[in-house]
C-alpha cells in the first residue's frame, strides 16, 4: 500500500482548551489510583500488547459534561472529520459513525504498544505531553505503508481502524519518571451502532 489515508493535524487545540485538557490529565496521573495497567483493561488484547496505563471516560464520568477533556473531544467531530472523509473514499463512512469511546493512556519509560489493528470503524488519536517534552520516542508506524508519523504536542491523526500500526518504545530520564512528563494518548474509536 502506498500510504494509509490519515489526516494530521498539529496545534489541534487553543492554549486556553489546551490548559484545562493538561490540568485534568495530569489529575489523572497524579492519583494512580484512576488510571489501571491492567492492559486488557485498557483494550489490548493481550497482556504483553502494551506498558500504558489508561482509563475509560465513560468509566470514571457519568455524563460527558463533566469533563472538559471529554467535552472538547467533541472537537474532533466539527471540521476534521469532514477533512478526513474528503482524503480518501476508503474514509467516506466516518460521517455514518454514531458512536464513539473516548479512552486515556499514559506511557512512561519503556511504555510502548505493539503492532495491532483497532476493533472499531476509525481511530482518532490526540497527543498530549507537559512541556517541555522529556522523551523520544512515542511515534506511530503504520506498518501497512512502512510510514512514521513523529509525536508531536497537541496533534491529531485519525485514521481508519484496519491500519495495523503501534507505538513505539518512550525513553523517559529516571528523573522525570513519575512527575506527568511522558506521553498523553486520547484514542477516539468511532463506530456504528444500528438504530431501531
Amino acid at each position: 500500500m502506498d500510504k494509509i489515508p490519515y489526516l494530521r493535524k498539529d496545534n489541534f487545540y487553543t492554549n486556553s482548551e489546551l490548559s484545562l485538557i493538561m490540568r485534568e490529565l495530569n489529575y489523572f496521573t497524579s492519583h494512580n489510583i484512576i488510571l489501571s495497567d491492567d492492559a486488557e483493561e485498557s483494550g489490548a488484547f493481550s497482556p504483553d500488547m502494551t506498558t500504558k496505563k489508561a482509563m475509560w471516560f465513560n468509566e470514571v464520568y457519568r455524563q460527558q459534561r463533566f469533563s472538559p477533556t471529554w467535552r472538547l473531544a467533541d472537537k474532533v467531530l466539527q471540521g476534521p472529520t469532514h477533512e478526513f472523509f474528503d482524503l480518501s473514499p476508503m474514509n467516506r463512512n466516518i460521517l455514518d459513525t454514531n458512536t464513539y469511546s473516548l479512552l486515556l493512556s499514559y506511557y512512561e519509560n519503556d511504555g510502548f504498544y505493539k503492532r495491532h489493528c483497532d476493533s472499531c470503524h476509525y481511530t482518532a488519536l490526540i497527543w498530549f505531553c507537559n512541556p517541555p517534552q522529556k522523551f523520544t520516542g512515542g511515534d506511530l508506524i503504520f506498518h501497512d505503508s512502512n510510514e512514521i508519523v513523529k509525536f508531536n504536542n497537541n496533534t491529531l491523526i485519525i485514521f481508519p481502524s484496519w491500519a495495523d500500526h503501534e507505538v513505539t518504545p518512550i525513553k523517559l530520564d529516571a528523573q522525570y519518571e513519575n512527575k506527568q512528563m511522558g506521553r498523553y494518548c486520547l484514542s477516539i474509536f468511532f463506530n456504528m451502532e444500528h438504530q431501531n
